[in-house]
């Protein structure tokens, strides 16, 4: 009984130097936000379980101008980054190539500011005036797929920009998913855009 009273007045004792009220008050907006924080996490991984593991998306664009003219500027590296839409986005970006132009094996690095980041891209394949397909390495950031397919269109040629890239758990599909797909749709377009305009004037 003695030990139970010494008890009681010690967490009385506490109570009065920490201020019960408020404590309680501090706990529970903590648990509430807590809570939420838990909340929000499960609905975007159960959003994310909707989601495929593997995203991809395209973009096309229709160039005047033949095949033959289109090929070599997204077959061969070193004209790739005359009209990729990061290199424009740093003017002082580091770049090298390796490997013999317009084959597989050939590679491209680069390191620029926070927009651009850094990497290195590798064309996986070939098929000469249809199909080029690379493998993206963006070292912690992960790896993805790309792939350009040329349509003869007689005196057109449609390009179409594929992009493909494993994003992981659930949760990290449910955040990062939507995303991705706006910001490299953006780019993409932009990209495209670039390379019409380039090709249509060597054309002319």
């Amino acid at each position: 009984m003695e030990s139970f009273r010494q008890e009681k007045f010690v967490l009385s004792d506490i109570e009065q130097q920490t201020g019960a009220p408020e404590y309680k008050t501090i706990m529970i907006i903590a648990l509430v936000i807590l809570a939420f924080i838990i909340g929000v996490l499960l609905i975007i991984t159960l959003f994310g379980r909707t989601l495929p593991r593997i995203a991809t998306l395209e973009r096309s664009v229709i160039i005047n101008a033949p095949y033959q003219t289109v090929f070599p500027e997204i077959s061969n590296l070193r004209n790739f980054v005359l009209w990729n839409p990061w290199t424009r986005k740093d003017p002082t970006i580091h770049q090298s190539f390796s490997g013999e132009d317009d084959t597989v094996g050939s590679s491209y690095s680069w390191k620029g500011n926070s927009k651009v980041g850094e990497g290195k891209m590798t064309i996986t394949g070939i098929e000469p005036g249809s199909l080029v397909t690379m493998e993206i390495d963006f070292g912690p950031r992960g790896k993805a797929k790309s792939s350009f397919v040329v349509e003869d269109l007689d005196d057109r040629t449609k390009v179409t920009w594929g992009f493909e890239s494993d994003m992981g758990s659930a949760l990290r599909r449910g955040l990062f998913t939507k995303m991705m797909k706006s910001f490299i749709e953006k780019d993409y377009d932009a990209g495209l855009q670039n390379l019409k305009t380039r090709v249509e004037e060597i054309n002319s």
